[in-house]
């Protein structure tokens, strides 16, 4: 099968994706990963298809291939943090979000990560620090401050989380 041929097999899975129909998906993505197993897509595709049915432990395995297969692209290392952080397996999932930010360290989306898992452990003091170096990387990315905001308040910090909010309303209405 051709280029044209796995074009087509992908077009399908994600089809199938999109009909939350994930077993077809999966046996499509495997279609394509045995013409080529080196398909980044195709094994994201999969490990998203396979954590959609909750099979969490293949859907890490699909996303280890990811970034065997590339270790300089972000998206394998925050698609496993994310698994692993569902799992609550929070230090392997800081692992992995590290990993991305060092494989991409001007990626705002690992930082966004791994401040989401920061927050859910309520070590809001983490999160802030990723919220500021996402401010840094985008200083008019108005999330930040407001996930900023939403840390301080939680810390009690009220003139603090008071003060980000206005620069987020402020970069919001520019």
């Amino acid at each position: 099968i051709d280029n044209i041929s796995t074009s087509s097999l992908f077009g399908k899975a994600e089809t199938y994706n999109k009909m939350k129909q994930f077993d077809n998906a999966i046996s499509t993505y495997e279609k394509i990963i045995s013409i080529e197993p080196k398909n980044f897509w195709a094994w994201s595709g999969k490990g998203n298809s396979l954590k959609n049915l909750e099979r969490y432990d293949e859907a890490i395995s699909a996303f280890e291939n990811m970034t065997i297969i590339n270790s300089s692209h972000v998206s394998g290392y925050q698609s496993k943090g994310g698994v692993l952080q569902k799992l609550k397996k929070y230090d392997e999932a800081i692992e992995e979000y590290d990993k991305a930010i060092k494989a991409d360290p001007d990626n705002i989306w690992s930082y966004s990560n791994k401040a989401s898992l920061y927050k859910q452990m309520k070590r809001y003091l983490d999160a802030i620090s990723m919220f500021d170096k996402m401010i840094e990387i985008n200083q008019s990315y108005y999330p930040a401050y407001t996930s900023k905001g939403d840390a301080l308040r939680s810390l009690k910090l009220d003139k603090n989380a008071i003060y980000v909010y206005d620069e987020a309303i402020y970069i919001n209405t520019d």
